[in-house]
């Protein structure tokens, strides 16, 4: 049985960069695709080569190529980040974070009422550069 070699691999990825995967992920996932598809195809129809393979290949993606095969792995990325948002902001509002959260608001405040706005600004400053250095310990 025959299989891809590097060149011809390589050719794949240069025929997903051209029918718009950019992401080299997705091509790296198209490819593996593409060269098992290929490869299947070969065990049925040894004679037929490797471009007339590919191209039987490319048509069983539809009119719109890769399009809907991209648009899924988009749209699968935007839900992952939209799940790692809303956890980092949820987690704001659990303790600790919300008791600090109000602790500074409450003493800005009070500093703000005490001091007037310069040197609420300083200790603002310095409280903001102390929490931030506590986060990364």
């Amino acid at each position: 049985m025959r299989t891809i070699s590097n060149s011809e691999y390589q050719l794949l990825t240069v025929f997903c960069s051209k029918h718009g995967v950019k992401y080299y992920d997705l091509q790296v996932e198209l490819n593996d695709h593409l060269a098992n598809a290929i490869e299947a195809i070969w065990e049925s129809q040894p004679k037929i080569s490797f471009e007339q393979a590919l191209e039987q290949v490319y048509q069983g993606f539809g009119k719109t190529g890769f399009r809907a095969f991209i648009k899924s792995k988009e749209e699968a990325c935007q839900r992952k980040a939209n799940k790692l948002f809303w956890n980092a902001f949820i987690s704001f509002f659990k303790w600790p974070h919300a008791v600090l959260t109000i602790l500074l608001v409450v003493l800005y405040t009070l500093m703000y009422l005490k001091l007037g706005i310069p040197a609420l600004l300083l200790v603002m400053n310095a409280l903001t550069v102390s929490i931030l250095l506590l986060n990364i310990i």
